[in-house]
């Protein structure tokens, strides 16, 4: 945030003062006065930038707005005063069309989301008017339809860029590729993502811990658990506090015990306890960490703890209903976000279902079917109440869904566990290994 601003502006075109002084007073109480004069003299691009730059800071998206406005309005391929100076325009203007994508990102209703996105929208068409192909104007064009949800265009945009870019500078390259890395995570293209984030490890030397912690994770949900074990624990030998890679692990290591009697039980959920306080335990907290621990609590029987969690997990599904309601305007579904609310709608239904609220706990167990067909834990739930209404055919359909995503996904260890479940629920062996 930009604090004790100030800021000395040549007056072009004054004949007395050259110099004019601007404080944080004068932004606040004098802005009609400032934009005037900004306006008139034909201030530097730099310092109108710095002034717009100061009201986003300040999350004064009106008084941005009205500053943007006007400096888009500037004619710098006529007007003598900015000679020599669209290219700092076009980067000026292409940063400002990525802060109007990111208030459109934070808005909370449909209307301020089309306002704010057509504002960007506008700006990165004027950018691109002045110049094709100009690379940041592609790169920020990716990066707004990224935002937006829109990945097939983002995915053109920033395959583009290597193709108009002459200069190919590494920084830009280094962007669109974890741009595209993220787009294949969003989409549900793990291997692609794998592709290109060992591709920024090992052609450009561009590793971090939000890259190893992305790669641990693709390589989770591409079921190569043992790969992302491996990079989780190197990622944690170096950035020890790193709660969302601490939660994975305890996650793998929970997946590979048999029960819950399992001495490495209590040890697995000591971990994610750790990773929840590191965390400062924050309502923020990663969904899979809280589904996990709740899933703990009602194995223990402590249904008073699992009411809590889930009570968070529901405060996250109820915000990203209006995240993803106002950003999905293109009806291009994310297939994470399915997968994230179908995995706390199975949470809740198992809690409702422990507390004998057994026709709620269907309606959720069917929701997140319907939400991600291929969510196991739903489709054996839903089996599971099948069964206990008496209705053995679609129970029996439910459980075969099981062991087609088990066969799909060739999870050993989980199809194991399923496996002595399920025919415990009166499926035959004949069936299971037909």
């Amino acid at each position: 945030m930009l604090n004790n601003f100030y800021l000395d502006i040549e007056l072009r075109k004054s004949t007395q003062k050259t110099v004019l002084s601007i404080t944080e007073t004068d932004l606040e109480e004098n802005q009609d006065k400032v934009l005037t004069t900004l306006q008139k003299e034909c201030i530097d691009l730099n310092s109108w930038f710095y002034i717009i730059l100061y009201y986003y800071s300040k999350c004064d998206y009106s008084s941005f707005e009205k500053f943007s406005k006007e400096l888009s309005k500037i004619d710098v391929e006529q007007n003598p005063f900015y000679k020599g100076q669209k290219i700092l325009f076009i980067n000026i203007i292409n940063i400002i069309s990525l802060f109007y994508s990111f208030i459109a990102y934070r808005s909370k209703d449909k209307e301020s989301f089309e306002s704010y996105s057509k504002l960007s929208t506008s700006l990165s068409n004027k950018a691109d008017s002045l110049q094709l192909y100009h690379p940041p104007t592609i790169i920020i064009t990716a990066l707004f339809s990224f935002i937006q949800g829109d990945y097939e265009n983002s995915e053109r945009n920033f395959s583009s860029f290597t193709e108009h870019s002459s200069d190919k500078n590494t920084n830009i390259v280094i962007l669109s590729k974890l741009g595209r890395a993220l787009i294949a995570y969003n989409q549900g293209r793990y291997e692609k993502s794998i592709e290109f984030f060992s591709s920024l490890i090992k052609e450009y030397n561009y590793v971090n811990e939000n890259i190893l912690e992305s790669l641990g994770i693709c390589y989770y949900k591409a079921n190569k658990v043992q790969k992302a074990k491996e990079i989780f624990e190197a990622t944690l030998s170096q950035y020890p506090n790193n709660y969302k890679v601490k939660t994975y692990l305890a996650i793998i290591k929970l997946s590979f015990l048999s029960d819950e009697h399992d001495n490495n039980f209590n040890k697995a959920f000591e971990e994610l306890m750790t990773a929840y306080k590191m965390n400062n335990y924050n309502d923020n907290t990663i969904p899979a960490l809280l589904i996990n621990l709740c899933n703990i609590f009602l194995i223990s029987g402590k249904l008073e703890e699992a009411g809590i969690l889930c009570q968070k997990l529901n405060s996250q599904l109820e915000y990203g209903e209006i995240k993803f309601n106002s950003e999905s305007q293109n009806n291009k579904l994310i297939r994470g976000y399915n997968e994230i609310k179908s995995a706390i709608l199975v949470i809740n239904a198992k809690y409702l279902l422990s507390i004998g609220k057994k026709n709620e706990a269907y309606i959720k167990f069917l929701n997140s079917v319907q939400e991600n067909p291929k969510n196991i834990e739903a489709q054996f739930g839903l089996g599971r109440i099948y069964l206990l209404t008496n209705n053995f055919s679609e129970s029996e359909n439910c459980f075969m869904e099981c062991k087609k995503i088990l066969d799909e996904n060739n999870e050993k260890n989980r199809k194991k566990k399923f496996r002595t479940e399920i025919l415990g629920y009166g499926l035959s062996k004949e069936q299971w290994y037909n």
